[in-house]
This record gives structure tokens, C-alpha cells and sequence, in this order.
């Protein structure tokens, strides 16, 4: 296959992923407003399936721009300026962390451990941006712990999810 071909089934392919990340992210707050009415803010975290998809298939080029265009649109649809700056500030580092560590030490941790730390310093950055937006104190750690608690349970069923797809046909032949 020739050099322009690849790079347009690359585009296409980070294009699909990102749009099926944004969906997700839709379909992410509708169930996780059913599921935690009492709790404001909290999300499962469904579309970070495909960012971790993502980490496992490309480069960090490759998946920077699958996390940064999933992050623009759901923050436009669904949120704003805020919610751009907690959220997209959060989704980066959180995004970075898991991709160094999956590109360094993923002979040493598996998906489902790098997923728990990714969603451990998404909600960390949150509640620090979230303190630092708000000049709000401690008591935006206690809720934190609540959102941590939650957090780890979620982080854990979305890598064992990546886990069980990595491995399939459709994934398998990505790239």
C-alpha cells in the first residue's frame, strides 16, 4: 500500500474512533445520570474504552488527536467553557500518564491497572481544577472520595472491556 493510502486509512480510522469515543461520551452521561442521580459530575468513563484503544494501537501522535477531538466535541456538546477546562485538563493528564505507562511498563501492568490509574488522575485533576476554579477547599475532597470510590470500580470494568476487545478481529486489524 502506498504512503497517501495509509495516511488516509489512518485519518479515517482516528476519525471513526474519535466520533465512536464522542458517542460514548453521550451515552456515558445519559446512564450516568441515571445510575448516580444523588451524585453531580460523576461519569463511568465508557468512552475511555476507545482512548485506551487507542494507547494500545497508535503512536502518541496518533492517539493525542483521538483524545483531544473526543474531548473538544463532548465539551461542546454537552458542556462549555468549564467543563472544557476541568474535564479536557483532566482527560490530557490523565490521557498522558496511561499512555506512558502503557508504552513503558505494560510488560509489568496490565490494561485493567493502567485504566485504574488513568481514572484515578482524572478525577485528582478534576478536584484540583475544580478547587482551584472555585477556590473551594477540603470539602471538595471529601465529595472526591465518593467520585475516587466510584471511580475505581468503573476504571476496573472498562479495562477488563479493553482487554477482552483488544484481542478481537476488528481490533486486531487496526493499523
Amino acid at each position: 500500500m502506498n504512503n497517501n493510502k495509509i495516511k488516509i486509512k489512518v485519518i479515517t480510522q482516528i476519525s471513526i474512533l474519535a466520533a465512536l469515543a464522542s458517542s460514548l461520551g453521550l451515552i456515558d452521561k445519559v446512564i450516568s445520570i441515571n445510575l448516580f442521580p444523588m451524585i453531580p459530575g460523576v461519569k463511568i468513563g465508557i468512552s475511555n474504552v476507545i482512548i485506551l484503544i487507542g494507547i494500545i494501537k497508535y503512536n502518541l501522535k496518533e492517539a493525542s488527536i483521538i483524545t483531544l477531538l473526543k474531548i473538544i466535541i463532548v465539551s461542546f456538546l454537552f458542556g462549555g467553557l468549564t467543563s472544557l477546562l476541568i474535564g479536557g485538563i483532566s482527560s490530557i493528564a490523565s490521557f498522558l500518564i496511561m499512555y506512558y505507562i502503557y508504552k513503558k511498563h505494560n510488560n509489568k501492568l496490565s490494561i485493567v491497572s493502567i485504566s485504574v490509574i488513568g481514572g484515578f488522575i482524572h478525577i485528582n485533576m478534576q478536584l484540583l481544577m475544580i478547587s482551584l476554579i472555585y477556590n473551594i477547599g477540603k470539602e471538595v475532597y471529601i465529595y472526591g472520595f465518593i467520585l475516587i470510590l466510584i471511580s475505581l470500580i468503573t476504571s476496573i470494568i472498562v479495562g477488563v472491556i479493553v482487554k477482552k476487545i483488544s484481542n478481537s478481529y476488528i481490533i486486531m486489524h487496526i493499523n
